[in-house]
């Protein structure tokens, strides 16, 4: 290890023959090295929001393809297609909205994922907003996931008013 200074140190790594230099973040008051990100409880936090909401819902949105493509195996009819989206999809971003909610294009790609897994390459595809209908309009109830993962942010608005009232 060289020292180069009290508050940055340099490592000499070999890589394939050459050595290279690593250099790291300055250490904190308290010897605390500084992060670029880190994950706690399955959210990554990066060093700005956007870049958080970024690497988290890719993160959530890759698991959620991955199991897709498995269902996509089974043999499933329609009536249990959609619980399953409900119940085992979508299951996985209700934690995640709550704390950063997701942008409109993480909105569109589960969408995407829910009705390609939903109609199986059908030729005939009904559109979302009518399966997003109550069962007693004709319907099947899915949800609407951009609405949904808005609503805790809206609880918290309506919250947050009514204790400054």
């Amino acid at each position: 290890m060289l020292q180069t200074s009290h508050q940055s140190q340099a490592q000499l790594t070999e890589i394939k023959g050459p050595y290279h230099c690593v250099w790291s973040q300055p250490a904190t008051a308290l010897g605390i090295e500084f992060h670029d990100q880190v994950t706690i409880l399955g959210i990554t936090y990066r060093t700005t929001i956007a870049k958080s909401v970024k690497n988290s819902w890719a993160g959530v949105l890759r698991s959620i393809r991955a199991q897709a493509r498995k269902a996509y195996a089974r043999t499933l009819c329609l009536a249990q297609r959609l619980p399953y989206v409900h119940r085992c999809l979508l299951s996985k971003i209700w934690y995640l909205a709550q704390i950063l909610p997701p942008t409109k294009e993480h909105v569109q790609q589960l969408t995407t994922v829910c009705t390609w897994l939903i109609w199986q390459g059908a030729i005939f595809r009904v559109p979302v907003s009518t399966l997003q209908l109550p069962k007693e309009q004709g319907g099947w109830a899915l949800a609407n996931t951009d609405v949904k993962c808005k609503t805790p942010d809206y609880g918290s608005y309506v919250r947050g008013t009514a204790l400054l009232q």
